[in-house]
């Protein structure tokens, strides 16, 4: 059986998120909406490591 973890995935982004996006990219923080997200998610994954960490010390 193949595995999935390399499989693309398609979400849907508000305008709203879109534009605040787009206007860290014009203050020149990131290069593009790719790098953008692909921070934002390895933000998101350090942050529930940590998390996840912190609740096996209790």
């Amino acid at each position: 059986m193949a595995s999935n973890e390399d499989a693309p995935i398609m979400v849907e982004i508000p305008l709203k998120i879109l534009d605040k996006i787009d206007e860290e990219i014009s203050k020149g923080k990131f290069r593009d909406r790719e790098e953008y997200i692909l921070e934002a998610l390895k933000f998101c994954i350090k942050s529930e490591n940590m998390e996840s960490d912190n609740k096996q010390r209790e």
